[in-house]
């Protein structure tokens, strides 16, 4: 029989369900998605044609230079009460110092076609918002900071009505540089951004205690980084496209640890997994099971060296007995002994190795 023998119980070789890897669950993955597509579609929407002409349309606008709003038609007009109050622009004031790039700049209170408003500092000869000015869309989405040329630029902070919001650097109406994306559901990444999403390197936090920490490009894990579950379990090593991918150790909270390579969130290559009774398995894996040739030693000193299949021994191999201190060859099929010998027969073939 294999290794699996019924005298060896205390032996017993994981199965799959003790070895998966939740890396890759739903939750996790959707805890990242939810917080960057709350931020791209409530606060960045994409900019093309297919958004209607909403509170939420201001980078849509900003974007197109057809609108003409440095023209003499520029689309909005001046107002002389507004909805953003004088507190709030003391407030911005205190913590936007003027720029110091020399333009000759006024207060002005505006209003857009969508009735979003804007109150702040303005360039009078180039008709646009440039300096330390404060935007309010009709939905309660609030930006207040930078402007350079018409468009978002610099340090600011964008208040969504939900009470998440971002605070960092934007650059061309864009999450460009450092900042801090927080969401009132427990959601805060801390780090680099590139075009409204994650770029670089950042802290990503659930309420939940999960997190990750490392590398990103693209909105997605990506590089070296280290991914700490609820649990206590965590990875570090590679990922790549929001996977664990090329090198790297996974520790379960239970204490079994793999350190190896890794496909796609699965151990697929050659690796070393350790248990906490002390067995070892030293070998070859393909999509977390254990394939091809390895080599497995139990606390007691037994070894078994040879081919598996699918996790089990299957193929040729051998057995090394502490009490015997010999080698004895086999073969196996499915995880069964059916020879003791490659090229003789055993009579017991199939059956539990005694």
């Amino acid at each position: 029989m294999g290794i699996n023998c019924s005298n060896c119980m205390n032996n017993k070789i994981p199965s799959n369900k003790d070895i998966k890897i939740d890396i890759g669950s739903p939750i996790i993955l959707n805890s990242i998605i939810k917080i960057q597509s709350i931020f791209r579609s409530y606060i960045f929407r994409k900019k093309n044609n297919l958004l209607n002409y909403d509170s939420y349309n201001l980078y849509n606008q900003l974007s197109k230079k057809k609108n003409n709003l440095n023209g003499t038609n520029c689309p909005y007009k001046i107002i002389q009460k507004s909805n953003i109050t004088k507190e709030q622009i003391n407030n911005l004031n205190k913590l936007f110092p003027p720029l110091t790039d020399n333009i000759k700049l006024t207060f002005i209170k505006l209003l857009y076609p969508n009735n979003s408003e804007y109150s702040g500092e303005f360039n009078p000869i180039l008709k646009e918002r440039h300096g330390r000015g404060i935007q309010l869309w009709t939905d309660n989405t609030i930006y207040s900071g930078y402007w350079k040329n018409d468009k978002i630029s610099g340090r600011g902070k964008l208040i969504h009505p939900s009470g998440d919001y971002y605070e960092g650097e934007f650059l061309d109406d864009c999450v460009n540089g450092f900042g801090t994306y927080i969401s009132k559901k427990g959601g805060q990444y801390v780090g680099m951004w590139k075009d409204n999403l994650q770029d670089g390197k950042g802290k990503l936090t659930w309420g939940d205690k999960t997190e990750y920490n490392g590398e990103w490009k693209k909105g997605k894990k990506w590089g070296k980084g280290k991914f700490i579950m609820s649990d206590g379990s965590y990875f570090e090593g590679d990922f790549y496209q929001n996977c664990m991918h090329g090198k790297g150790k996974f520790k379960w909270n239970d204490n079994k640890v793999y350190i190896g390579e890794w496909k796609n969130n699965k151990m697929d290559g050659e690796g070393e997994f350790f248990w906490p009774d002390g067995k070892v398995y030293k070998g070859h894996y393909f999509q977390d099971e254990k394939n091809g040739f390895g080599e497995l030693t139990f606390p007691n000193g037994r070894i078994y060296k040879g081919y598996w299949k699918n996790g089990l021994q299957h193929g040729e191999g051998e057995i090394y007995s502490p009490k015997e201190k010999i080698w004895k060859k086999g073969l196996w099929n499915e995880g069964k002994r059916v020879r003791w010998s490659v090229n003789e027969i055993d009579k017991n073939s199939g059956k539990n190795e005694e």
